[in-house]
Order: structure tokens, then sequence, then C-alpha cells
């Protein structure tokens, strides 16, 4: 609940913000980027906030979620954010050209699953038992202002970095997860 609060507390002051994601963007990384877009978009007035989603060379199989066709593959579009989002990437140097915006940012959060994670950020929410970005994001949110939308990149990510349900990282709270998002409607 604290980093539910940090989390939500640092959108609702912030103007303009960067969300980005690792080099060669897998299912995880572009589920949690999208999600937490849809979620801000759906749950915050965006008359006062600016959000640049940056990532580079996303799959096509991918584009089947809503909100990544507000992507954008121009780094320079990250500059003057005054909060910078990170989500699963484990150390600075997998934001590629990122890396610099995020340096510059005035305040940065990164929020991420993997143990190796260097902890980079002003504030560090890692969950190294997640299953995946995308299921700690899920414990961000407030689960009843979770739309489709963000429900789909959820379970998009959750699927990818489980090996649909067959990886050792797939436990009871990831099916759980799993279960609820269906019940919003992911197909």
């Amino acid at each position: 609940m604290k980093h539910m609060n940090e989390l939500i507390r640092q959108i609702q002051s912030a103007k303009r913000i960067g969300i980005a994601g690792h080099i060669r963007p897998d299912g995880d990384c572009v589920g949690s980027c999208c999600a937490l877009y849809n979620y801000i978009k759906d749950n915050f007035s965006l008359d006062e906030k600016k959000i640049v989603v940056y990532m580079e060379g996303i799959a096509p199989q991918f584009f089947l979620l809503e909100g990544l066709s507000e992507f954008t593959s121009d780094v320079t579009a990250l500059q003057d954010c005054d909060l910078f989002i990170a989500l699963d990437c484990a150390s600075i140097d997998r934001f590629g050209k990122a890396e610099e915006y995020f340096l510059k940012a005035d305040n940065s959060i990164l929020v991420d699953h993997h143990i190796s994670n260097t902890a980079y950020a002003k504030t560090c929410i890692v969950d190294a038992d997640a299953s995946a970005t995308c299921e700690v994001l899920f414990e961000l949110f407030d689960e009843t202002k979770i739309s489709l939308a963000c429900a789909n990149a959820l379970y998009l990510g959750i699927v990818h970095d489980t090996g649909v349900f067959k990886h050792s990282n797939t436990k009871r709270r990831t099916m759980e997860i799993a279960g609820i998002l269906l019940e919003k409607g992911v197909s």
C-alpha cells in the first residue's frame, strides 16, 4: 500500500511524465508501459498532464494493445520530464538512448521484478518474487480502476514472462491476478 500511495502521489503531482522500458522490449516491457499509460490516462486529467512513452522497436504482435499508437520512438520527446518512470529495466544502461533523459528528470521511479535490479531511481519498487513487472504494477494499481485496456496490457506482460504460466515464476498470486484480469474482460 505504501508503494501504491507513493506512485500515485508522484503521478498526481507531475505535469510531464516520461515512461520507458528496456531496449529490445519484450511482452512484459511493452505490457507494463502500456498498462501504466492506460491507467494514468483513465484515472488522471490529461488537461493537466503530458505523458510521453518512449519505446524503440515494438514487435508487430504487440500492436493488439490499446494505446501503443501513442508511443514514440523519438527519444527527444522525453526532455523536460519532471517525473520519469522506468519499467521492467533492471539497470540504467538497459535504457539505451533514454538514459540521458532519465538522468535529467527532476524525479524518478522504477518498477521492476528482476532480482538483479541495481536500484538506480530515486524511488525503487522492486518485487523479485513477482512473475513480471506487470504483476508488480497490478499490485500498485487500485484494482477497481483498471480498465479493459489496462487489463489487457497487464495480462500480456504476465503471460509473456511466465511462458503462458509454465515457468517456475508462476505462483498462486500470479494465477489469482490473471483470474481477476480475465473477469475484467481480457480475452
